[in-house]
């Protein structure tokens, strides 16, 4: 599937396999976790099987202690660690409300639904877990600093 020791050489690093997960149903596109030198946190890069390399534009996130999961064929969940200072106080309160919110709208959808949410609810929870996702990445990347 992959060269890792090509891939090292080209990138110089010393990457690790830490495992891979696939989007289903078609099991086509890959993520792929690299660990520089076998530590505990990994780089996440998606992976094309049948052309057998990395996708153009496709995920990729920075080394970190971190899980990610396909929802979809073109939607991945994230829970990673952040590291002090990556979101400012302000920005973490926001996120961390809007995550309740949407959490607690889950809920109400599968108690509506005898504990279970219908195709459409999901569809639903996954666009609202992308945007919220995609907050997190934009607030994350916008120069914005804790106060000192």
């Amino acid at each position: 599937m992959l060269d890792l020791d090509s891939l090292a050489r080209t990138e110089k690093a010393n990457w690790v396999w830490q495992g891979t997960t696939c989007a289903e149903p078609a099991e086509q596109r890959c993520l792929l976790f690299l660990s520089d030198g076998g530590e505990d946190a990994n780089t996440v890069r998606e992976f094309d099987l049948g052309s057998r390399s990395f996708v153009e534009n496709g995920f990729s996130l920075p080394k970190g202690k971190q899980r990610v999961a396909w929802t979809s064929a073109d939607t991945i969940l994230v829970a990673r660690e952040w590291q002090s200072g990556e979101l400012t106080a302000g920005e973490a309160t926001r996120l961390e409300g809007k995550e309740t919110a949407l959490n607690q709208e889950t809920r109400d959808m599968r108690e509506l639904n005898g504990g279970k949410l219908t195709p459409k609810d999901k569809a639903v929870v996954n666009q609202q877990q992308d945007r919220l996702s995609k907050q997190i990445y934009n607030q994350k990347h916008d120069a914005q600093t804790q106060p000192q």
